[in-house]
């Protein structure tokens, strides 16, 4: 799977789309649809699909993905996570203002509880979410204000230069008055 998830980091999102579809017919042939080990290539298939922009087609994916993950993992896997992550920034992109502010809030409220811990990538990533969804909605000076602390949680967990801080520092840049 890393040269899959290389070409996405490298932005070569459609070739990364590409190279998780081709064994997907194969992994849920031999192993199944609902495989523990087949879900994240559908995961993987799913995120790639939003990136290169067919938000309809990703949406109807994550839903499925997500149904199908919370009956074979449980409901707080971190799989059921990271694929709600992926929905509730899918939902924020066109602006669904009747679901996108509050799915980031819902999610990190589960996140903390899962991790126990608000310095956990996976909390501060959430948190990330809500600051950026916050600011799209308008309410800026929340989205800066959750951001700075985003970027104090990550420098505090991982270090000032950790490429996980560096985003938050850009995040919080990019936003009027960061």
């Amino acid at each position: 799977m890393n040269i899959r998830r290389f070409l996405g980091e490298a932005g070569r999102r459609q070739e990364a789309l590409d190279a998780y579809r081709a064994p997907l017919p194969d992994v849920t042939r031999i192993r199944g649809e609902n495989h523990p080990n087949t879900l994240p290539v559908r995961l993987n298939i799913a995120r790639h699909t939003c990136e290169p922009s067919y938000p309809a087609s990703s949406s109807a994916l994550h839903e499925k993905l997500i149904e199908d993950q919370r009956r074979v993992n449980g409901a707080d896997h971190p799989t059921v996570m990271i694929s709600r992550y992926n929905m509730a920034m899918l939902k924020a992109g066109p602006g669904d203002p009747a679901t996108a502010p509050a799915e980031p809030d819902d999610l990190h409220r589960d996140r903390l509880a899962r991790c126990r811990n608000p310095l956990h990538t996976e909390v501060i990533t959430t948190s990330c979410g809500r600051a950026l969804v916050g600011a799209q909605f308008g309410d800026v000076a929340g989205a800066v204000e959750t951001m700075r602390a985003v970027r104090a949680d990550g420098a505090s967990a991982l270090g000032e230069e950790h490429p996980s801080t560096l985003p938050a520092e850009a995040a919080l840049n990019d936003l009027p008055a960061g």
